[in-house]
């Protein structure tokens, strides 16, 4: 949420920092459509009418882009995927259970494991996020269960459960072994 005293750095298109402080706090009731944010960013450089309630104010679009991020409403919802392990690994001995995360802001995602609905807790489990994709800021995160083979055998029902400020819920992919 937007303050009074919030001070950021704003990184200019050049790259180099400019400190700035947000002079007008009164932000539009409705967020702006994809197509405005869109817009936006593409008038990178011009400057960009602030309603205020003293009247207008011209800012750069770099700030109004900087603005809508930093607004509650400003995420996405990630796209979850659950892959079994192939045969193949199973057969060598170890498997592995991987859920993918794709194209959600912000950053913050939790991945929970659960076989045969008990939830994992251990050290067979391996997180790993990308940077912010450069076309559409947004982040992927893929986290691995590694069983050995006999283990991943025993059970039958595999899921990842995720929770993301941008889900009413938390949102659950899963696979029974034996139906992929």
């Amino acid at each position: 949420m937007l303050g009074a005293e919030r001070k950021k750095q704003v990184v200019s298109a050049a790259g180099s920092p400019a400190p700035t402080q947000l002079l007008c706090m009164s932000l539009p009731a409705a967020l702006p459509s994809r197509a405005h944010i869109n817009a936006w960013v593409r008038a990178l450089g011009r400057n960009c009418p602030l309603p205020c309630p003293e009247g207008t104010m011209e800012a750069p679009a770099q700030l109004f882009f900087l603005l809508l991020l930093w607004l509650p409403g400003a995420v996405a919802a990630p796209s979850v995927f659950i892959f079994p392990p192939s045969e193949d690994q199973v057969k060598s001995g170890t498997a592995t259970v991987v859920c993918l995360l794709n194209g959600f802001y912000p950053r913050d995602a939790k991945v929970k494991w659960k076989v045969d609905d008990v939830v994992q807790s251990d050290n067979s489990i391996q997180d790993s996020i990308t940077e912010q994709d450069s076309k559409d800021n947004t982040y992927s995160l893929s986290s691995t269960l590694t069983l050995s083979s006999t283990e991943y055998q025993r059970h039958n029902v595999y899921a990842c459960e995720v929770t993301h400020q941008s889900l009413t819920s938390p949102l659950t992919k899963s696979f029974r072994k034996g139906e992929c």
